[in-house]
């Protein structure tokens, strides 16, 4: 049997390694530096968003972004890397804006309002005399809310019931925190003028239930809630709010198996849906 030469030897680990990577970039984000290929910088590995994500027309827009800890071979400034923010109207997706550049690293930047939802591209490039590091394309998008109220935004919100003293979810009792980093990531934000304008229970739930309803600030004050499609309307609730429902002692309880929430042990709490209106605020004079 022949032996394998050395270039042969290389040739054949380095197939190995790169299939191996490859085979693993979704758990890992492995990345591969080939001849001339340069090096790339997941999308994973880097961060840049558009925020809030719900806006009114008279909502600034923020972008902030972290080129991550790449080293510059030239130092700072120009000379090492540029972060580019484009942006892409629905209203006229052909037409494209720079909406920030900078050499900055890291930062964050108001860029004003808009008047149509709108797609961020995000991109970082590094200087033609740098090393050759490519960063993968990352883009947000803000939705925008019409100031209109004949045509609100309607979102579905979940309600999780409330862990009782005894370990076990209380099915009478449901909440909603807006301001919470669960509800945020599951929703969204929203701008300082956006305001939730009605409140419905829905055909979702599982049996017809007599709800009462309140925001732990009192800006919604204890509210009854008849049937299944009742509405609570013309309200301005800010958007980080703590709701409560309650269930009546003579209803039906809902008809779930009780559920642990502390011990060793424990499950998904059971939901309670909701649909929130979401409109502009028209009285401040900071929102018209």
């Amino acid at each position: 049997m022949s032996k394998i030469s050395q270039s042969n030897r290389s040739h054949f680990y380095f197939s190995i390694i790169s299939l191996l990577c490859i085979s693993m970039l979704a758990l890992v984000g492995c990345t591969l530096k080939g001849k001339g290929g340069g090096v790339v910088i997941r999308a994973n590995d880097w961060s840049a968003n558009a925020f809030p994500d719900f806006v009114c027309p008279n909502d600034d827009v923020t972008i902030s972004w972290d080129a991550g800890s790449t080293p510059c071979a030239a130092g700072t400034g120009p000379d090492c890397l540029t972060f580019t923010a484009l942006s892409f109207p629905t209203l006229s997706p052909t037409t494209t804006s720079v909406a920030v550049t900078s050499n900055e690293r890291t930062g964050m930047s108001n860029v004003g309002n808009i008047d149509a939802r709108t797609t961020y591209n995000f991109n970082v490039t590094r200087s033609p005399n740098d090393e050759g590091y490519r960063w993968e394309t990352k883009s947000d998008i803000v939705n925008y809310i019409d100031d209109d109220p004949n045509f609100p935004l309607s979102k579905p919100v979940d309600f999780e019931a409330v862990c009782n003293e005894d370990g076990i979810y209380d099915l009478r009792k449901f909440r909603l925190n807006m301001d919470s980093a669960a509800f945020r990531q599951s929703l969204g934000t929203f701008g300082e003028c956006v305001k939730i304008i009605y409140i419905c229970d829905t055909p979702l739930n599982i049996v017809s239930m007599r709800v009462t309803i309140h925001s732990l600030d009192g800006s919604l004050p204890l509210t009854t809630l008849e049937n299944r499609g009742d509405c609570i309307e013309n309200v301005s609730l800010n958007t980080d709010l703590i709701f409560e429902i309650n269930l009546s002692p003579s209803e039906p309880i809902l008809d779930i198996t009780p559920r642990r929430c502390l011990g060793t042990v424990t499950e998904p709490p059971p939901i309670y849906h909701m649909i929130f209106y979401f409109s502009c605020d028209t009285e401040s004079d900071e929102c018209m």
